[in-house]
């Protein structure tokens, strides 16, 4: 087990980096992203939701290799409410948000759209961050190019992940990938 980007190492409980959802039709998606995992750690993420006021679990899944990342699909999901979900990994390491409901009440729909996310300027987007937070978008859409990172592709969508992880927490995003994502 080589990690030849040290980012891509971080203390245990935190190997969950982020984790990104949408419902349609009555099936919740929902995908995590964790760092590379040790050799003789875990493969098992579990996803749980909070049922009146108290974490279930609900699944679990492998992680996929090479990506890092599971996928959970939860059919028969009630759009009509707000419910908090946690993603764990092992003892301690967990990702928490909010599925929202659907937003079929409102007159406006609001989607975030953005696109170009540049690697020449590494670190946190905290000005993205907060206006998008005050734009309170129903839907964030990541129109590719996440990521210019050629040659460390993992790096490069775990590193987008983190810039955007307080607002995909607690929304449903779509992101396509472009020419810069796929190397």
């Amino acid at each position: 087990w080589e990690i030849k980007k040290r980012n891509l190492v971080v203390p245990r409980d935190e190997v969950v980096a982020f984790a990104l959802y949408t419902h349609d039709q009555g099936v919740l998606k929902l995908s995590a992203q964790l760092y590379p995992l040790k050799p003789d750690e875990d493969k098992t993420v579990h996803l749980d939701l909070e049922v009146d006021g108290r974490w279930q679990e609900v699944d679990s899944q492998e992680v996929i290799f090479p990506g890092w990342s599971a996928h959970f699909r939860i059919p028969d999901w009630d759009n009509s409410q707000d419910v908090r979900y946690r993603v764990r990994h092992g003892k301690d390491a967990k990702f928490e948000g909010l599925v929202r409901k659907d937003p079929i009440d409102k007159d406006v729909i609001v989607v975030g759209n953005l696109s170009c996310n540049s690697s020449r300027t590494p670190g946190p987007r905290p000005q993205i961050v907060e206006n998008l937070k005050k734009l309170d978008p129903d839907l964030l859409f990541f129109a590719g190019d996440q990521s210019y990172h050629h040659k460390e592709h993992t790096f490069g969508w775990i590193e987008w992940g983190l810039q955007f992880r307080d607002v995909l927490k607690d929304r449903p995003v779509v992101a396509i990938p472009d020419d810069h994502d796929v190397g």
